[in-house]
């Protein structure tokens, strides 16, 4: 959910240089939603559509082997997820502590958590999208 206040201090104050203010003269709101939706190195959020087959790819079978049975047990229910929400802290907690630091599989799913992430997740939390009536009302022109 888009904060507006906080949407108007980003606009307003531009604190990444983004380049808000010759759009907003221009009128350009689209201009300001696509550098908001725009995914940029530096900017990293946890995914929440991590897939079935991602964690299994990112198993390592020695490692998966050897872990004790109540872990296989909530690694099992965790490979029964369509999805996984890794922006889910606890979630992602408990399933990369089922693997011992240092091990291939934890380093993986550490990973796979992750991605490149766009200004407005960074602010209003992952697969967030500012459209142009959010820019609009949030300089007060909408």
């Amino acid at each position: 959910m888009i904060d507006y206040a906080v949407l108007t201090v980003e606009l307003e104050t531009d604190p990444n240089a983004y380049g808000y203010a010759a759009l907003a003269a221009a009128g350009n709101d689209q201009g300001q939603a696509d550098i908001l939706n725009l995914r940029r190195s530096g900017i990293t959020v946890y995914r929440n559509d991590v897939s079935r087959g991602d964690v299994i790819g990112a198993l390592s079978l020695t490692d998966y082997d050897a872990l004790p049975a109540a872990r296989r047990g909530l690694m099992d229910a965790v490979m029964r997820m369509e999805t996984l929400d890794a922006s889910n802290a606890n979630l992602r907690a408990n399933v990369l502590s089922v693997f011992a630091p240092g091990t291939q599989t934890r380093a993986s799913l550490s990973a796979l958590a992750q991605r490149q992430g766009s200004r407005a997740e960074q602010l209003f939390g992952t697969g967030a999208r500012v459209s142009h009536q959010d820019v609009a009302a949030a300089l007060g022109r909408g």
